[in-house]
């Protein structure tokens, strides 16, 4: 599952980083993703938005 957190974290990164404004739609979309997906998710939205 770290694996899998890594790449949601780097995954979301790259997405802030070329395109700013889809950051809010995966804010909304984690919601529907699985409980450790959902975590990654919102620590890399904390730390980088």
């Amino acid at each position: 599952m770290q694996a899998s957190r890594l790449a949601t974290i780097t995954h979301l990164l790259l997405i802030k980083q070329y395109s700013p404004f889809r950051i809010q739609h995966y804010s909304i979309l984690m919601l529907y993703t699985t409980a450790d997906n959902y975590k990654a998710e919102l620590f890399a939205v904390s730390l980088y938005c």
